[in-house]
């Protein structure tokens, strides 16, 4: 059971530019990356929060202050899908404040639990008036709620989100000084009872609705009490020596959390199964199956899953007492309106190729056809020539001046050129007038509220189909041309490109080159910063994974390769942290992947049990397997620009890639 067409690969009819082509035609936006310099690298909190007109870190501070004064009421966010469900412009806000607070917390008594808790407290509020989370639940399944297990739920939530408020703000109270004894025995205390107030209440979540017997309804207030169990693990366990924990405690407890971690995730994954198998049940309005499980497993990676997966893959602070700067970086798709066919053969036919976000954005129109997009991405690999894209329905221009219009918009990615990247001038918000008759306009809205605008919206905006996800870019678009018969559009204008659905992907993803800019941070490696021009395996594919959270790279047999950049002056020894699944593997059986800089090898060992023999892996949407280990050894990191790769020591084998984690020290 895949949700979107796996790991296909199938390019459709288009005239597609590398190299040298590619240079002509991109030279505005790659012609500095084949310079010798380092490039720049974002500064997460000073970017423009998409959506927004204000910083991250102003908004966070913002959000912070209304949640806390209790006015927050989702009014900082003006976006399609908040005003649709007001709770998942907050859980937005608040996985932004997880990954921004590598950048914005000391090093010592850095705490997730502070901002996930003042956070909750408002989720909490909102469920004294179950509208907004009617709304949301809505949004995944058109159904509505059951009365009596939403009226058990809301109490149970506030229970958990009680015991992590008095747990968060002591060990806040304490994250910067040694605990007196009675101190220690209070914070572990307030530990412990939280923990246990989740494994209480988190079956609540998952109770069956009595009419369909389904567990839909809690599923994100279960991912909610998976994340902040993982929190509190997490924040107790990294400031092992400012709390002064026993080594017996912190080992334990580490074991428990992992151990749990994966038993929620399976239990999540039996819901969001067991949902998108019965699709065909829903009443949802879109024409194709894939439309309506994109719609909802979406939605509720959007409304507490992907939070929690970030925090699965962030638990490793804890293991190493290091920060690490995550990536959110799996795309998000629009509604689409065409045939299941099409979107099959097409969805990812480019995934591979959209490491960057969007750099260049072509087309031309007609009246009321969209004959033409062309789209481009660019590589971390060094003297990039990026990848350009074009689809057309025709070939020329019609030159009858008659509503013509020729775009070819260029956007500030460019690591290597001289430019602040805060991502005003980035495409957040897409209106498409794209019925599954033909493409007849698309307007794209620029987070500095410029329009980009192809064919015509043929009336009222607030009729036409819109999508923005806050703190989202659209970072790419997904196109075919079904319907080309690639004669002239002087000869022929009627037909338009097929415009399958925007791709949208968080802001933490801003650069798409992986690199050290401090040698206490680790980093976080994934299909957002691949190299596609540089690597020995041509036939990897790719397609996203809401269970795991990453865009997969497919790797059959060879290797994947990643420019990496060190910026601090120093060579820096790591810890490679892999997350892969290795296709054809028994249960039971181990891998082992190499990671490798030059004659700098490391190796890590892959298994599917723990020390206990139990199942330790999070399950995928295709049922791969995903494990997770660090390796014993080190590799270093040299300064300057550097080529990381990963392959099967198998040769014969191959692996599904989702992350890897570069740990300092």
């Amino acid at each position: 059971m895949v949700i979107g067409a796996g790991a296909v690969q199938i390019v459709v009819p288009a005239r597609t530019v590398y190299a040298a082509t590619a240079a002509s035609q991109l030279s505005n936006i790659s012609s500095a990356a084949a310079s010798s310099k380092l490039p720049n690298f974002a500064n997460t909190k000073a970017i423009l929060f998409p959506g927004s007109d204000k910083t991250v870190e102003a908004l966070l501070d913002n959000a912070k202050s209304k949640i806390k004064s209790g006015t927050f009421d989702g009014s900082l966010l003006a976006t399609s899908i908040e005003k649709q469900n007001p709770i998942t412009g907050l859980y937005v806000i608040l996985e932004t404040a997880a990954i921004t607070v590598t950048e914005s917390i000391p090093v010592v008594g850095w705490l997730i639990s502070g901002f996930l808790s003042i956070g909750l407290k408002y989720l909490n509020e909102s469920l004294k008036e179950k509208t907004d989370y009617e709304k949301l639940i809505k949004s995944i399944v058109n159904k509505s709620i059951d009365e009596n297990n939403y009226r058990l739920m809301k109490a149970a939530f506030e229970g958990v989100t009680q015991v992590y408020g008095n747990f968060s703000d002591f060990a806040a109270s304490l994250s910067t000084n040694k605990p007196k004894p009675d101190q220690k025995t209070q914070l572990i205390s307030l530990f412990t009872n939280t923990i246990s107030n989740c494994e209480q209440n988190a079956p609540t979540m998952l109770l069956k609705n009595l009419n369909d017997k389904a567990a839909y309804q809690g599923i994100p207030l279960f991912c909610s009490i998976a994340n902040v169990e993982l929190s509190a693990h997490a924040d107790m366990l990294k400031n092992k020596v400012a709390f002064d924990l026993d080594d017996s405690f912190y080992k334990n407890n580490y074991a428990a959390m992992e151990k749990k971690a994966w038993r929620m995730h399976k239990k999540a994954r039996e819901v969001v199964v067991e949902l998108l198998d019965n699709v065909g049940d829903l009443s949802l309005d879109y024409p194709s199956v894939w439309a309506k499980k994109n719609s909802i497993i979406r939605q509720i990676y959007l409304s507490g899953l992907g939070a929690f997966l970030e925090n699965y893959r962030r638990r490793y602070e804890a293991k190493f007492l290091k920060k690490i700067k995550l990536r959110n970086s799996i795309e998000i798709y629009s509604n689409s309106y065409a045939d299941q066919g099409v979107i099959e053969k097409t969805i990812n036919a480019d995934i591979t190729r959209r490491s960057s976000l969007l750099s260049r954005l072509s087309g031309y129109s007609h009246i009321d056809r969209v004959q033409r997009i062309g789209v481009g991405y660019l590589s971390s690999s060094e003297n990039s020539k990026g990848f350009f894209k074009e689809y057309e329905s025709c070939t020329g221009r019609v030159n009858d001046r008659r509503d013509e219009k020729d775009i070819d918009s260029k956007f500030p990615i460019d690591q290597f050129a001289n430019s602040s990247r805060t991502g005003r001038e980035l495409p957040v918000k897409i209106y498409s007038n794209a019925p599954k008759a033909g493409t007849y306009g698309l307007k794209i809205i620029t987070n500095d509220g410029k329009n980009i605008d192809f064919g015509s919206m043929n009336g009222d905006l607030k009729k036409i189909y819109s999508f923005d996800v806050p703190g989202y870019y659209i970072s790419g678009l997904v196109v075919a041309e079904s319907n080309a018969k690639r004669g002239s559009c002087a000869a022929d204008s009627g037909l338009s490109i097929d415009f399958i659905c925007s791709v949208h992907r968080h802001c933490s993803s801003i650069d798409y080159i992986a690199g050290f800019t401090d040698a206490n941070i680790g980093i976080e490696l994934d299909n957002s910063v691949w190299s596609f021009e540089n690597n020995s395996s041509s036939n990897v594919t790719g397609y996203a994974d809401y269970l795991v959270g990453k865009n997969i790279l497919s790797v059959p047999s060879g290797s994947v390769k990643f420019d990496l950049y060190n910026t601090t002056g120093k060579a820096i020894s790591v810890t490679p942290v892999l997350m892969a699944a290795i296709p054809g593997r028994k249960d039971g059986e181990s891998a082992s992947l190499k990671v490798s800089i030059g004659n700098s090898v490391a190796q890590v060992k892959l298994s599917d049990k723990d020390s206990d023999k139990e199942d330790s892996y999070i399950q995928g949407i295709d049922g791969e397997k995903y494990l997770d280990a660090a390796s014993g050894e080190k590799i270093t990191v040299p300064v300057g620009r550097s080529s990381i790769s990963i392959e099967n020591v198998d040769k014969k084998a191959g692996f599904k890639f989702a992350s890897l984690l570069l740990i300092p020290g």
